[in-house]
């Protein structure tokens, strides 16, 4: 046999068998990458430390304070023809987007995105009345028995996925020393049918079981009550200063000029025997021992359960959000949010 031949044998047993090797990794590879594949984060169970940072950190950037696109629905009937199903409001007329801004030195700084739903139906009134007994009557608070130093944003996020309009509304009060208090509001409502969106519509929509929705929110509230019981710096014991019982009393503003036919907050109903049981879960366990309010997660409680969650926001792209906003009852600006 010439040494040509000889070369050429060889050089071909080399490459069968490294053709050989490179079949043998990828079947073996392949065949496991389905099983080995990291779980979708929405309906893991398990979320780590730098999740929940990421999916918290992603939550507050929703809230940048823009109307969505809207198409016409003949079945909704606005209240308002000149503007859109969800406006904001403004006294302003060279902003008409807002914000709503009143400020006095030394005292209170108020910036307010307030959205206002012109939908003419009793969910969406409802919804108006929530934000004018609890946000709208938080900026009255503020600007009547403020004492030094107390700052108020208001901003909010608004999507329109599957013909479900959403909006939420953050409220970050800082009251001179006291610690910052941030609260949170969701509405969600079927353009297409006229009726409240409940969280088990968008997770029957998803095809998220309630058992797999229920073990993701003990799973991201444990973590957080876990980080929040072993931390030095986190107690979340929260100095609360009561104010003097002889504070001078004043006239109430006027925060909306009431003069205003088109002003939607004329007419809401003041009453707010409602809004509590409307606006947000329950905390946890909350003690009061001499001005001192003690926050821990009741990780026992019901509002852990997916029958009691009415606070949620969906997201540009359909993601669910549950939001569990302990400053709405408290002081303080701890919540736990839930990505689903």
């Amino acid at each position: 046999m010439s040494k040509t031949a000889r070369y050429c044998i060889y050089a071909f047993i080399i490459a069968f068998c490294i053709i050989a090797i490179i079949v043998g990794v990828n079947a073996q590879f392949f065949s496991t990458k389905e099983n080995d594949e990291i779980p979708d984060i929405n309906i893991s169970n398990v979320v780590s430390v730098d999740e929940e940072v990421d999916i918290s950190n992603k939550f507050m950037q929703l809230f940048d304070n823009k109307l969505p696109q809207f198409k016409e629905y003949d079945n909704v009937k606005k209240m308002d023809l000149s503007k859109n199903y969800v406006y904001i409001y403004s006294e302003n007329p060279q902003l008409p987007n807002g914000p709503y801004t009143k400020k006095l030195d030394g005292k209170y700084d108020i910036v307010a995105y307030l959205p206002v739903f012109n939908i003419n139906s009793e969910v969406t009134n409802n919804f108006n009345n929530i934000t004018m007994n609890y946000f709208v009557k938080m900026m009255n608070d503020v600007i009547t028995n403020s004492v030094a130093n107390t700052s108020l944003t208001i901003s909010f996020t608004a999507n329109v996925n599957d013909n479900i309009l959403s909006v939420a509304i953050i409220a970050k009060l800082k009251d001179g020393d006291k610690p910052q208090k941030i609260m949170i509001q969701g509405y969600n409502y079927d353009l297409a049918n006229n009726k409240e969106v409940m969280i088990n519509d968008v997770l029957a929509k998803k095809g998220i079981d309630v058992q797999t929705a229920e073990s993701k929110i003990k799973s991201v509230v444990k973590n957080a009550d876990d980080r929040s019981s072993t931390s030095d710096n986190k107690n979340f014991v929260k100095q609360i200063s009561s104010r003097s019982a002889t504070q001078t009393a004043v006239a109430k503003p006027v925060l909306v000029d009431e003069s205003k036919s088109s002003n939607i907050f004329n007419n809401v109903d003041n009453n707010q025997s409602n809004v509590q049981q409307n606006v947000v879960n329950s905390v946890g366990n909350v003690t009061v021992n001499n001005n001192n309010v003690v926050f821990m997660r009741d990780l026992n409680s019901d509002i852990y359960t997916i029958s009691k969650v009415t606070n949620f926001v969906l997201g540009p792209n359909g993601e669910i959000y549950i939001i569990y906003a302990y400053g709405n009852q408290t002081y303080t600006s701890e919540m736990d949010i839930v990505k689903l």
